[in-house]
């Protein structure tokens, strides 16, 4: 029987929302919003730091201090790159 072994990060919402704002000085940011996810819920992202066909996104939440919608892979990935988070799969928990 093949068993394949990888590493999962998980970490919750909330801490994922206070460590981005720090890092990047964001302004309101807020997961749920951005996922438009509900309570009891887990999203799961693959995070490699890879960005470059996103220079504008990136340009965007450096300037405007705010994360557009549908764009968490992309703050996870930018955390990846700048060296703050190791890569692998993410799972974010989203519990209150």
């Amino acid at each position: 029987m093949k068993i394949k072994t990888k590493v999962v990060h998980e970490i919750d919402f909330r801490e994922l929302e206070k460590f981005a704002t720090e890092v990047y000085d964001l302004k309101d940011y807020c997961f749920v919003a951005v996922q438009e996810c509900h309570n009891d819920t887990v999203s799961e992202f693959t995070v490699d730091g890879e960005i470059d066909d996103y220079q504008r996104e990136v340009a965007q939440i450096h300037e405007t201090k705010d994360v557009p919608c549908y764009q968490n892979r992309l703050l996870l990935n930018m955390l990846c790159r700048d060296g703050y988070i190791p890569g692998g799969t993410y799972l974010v928990d989203v519990r209150w």
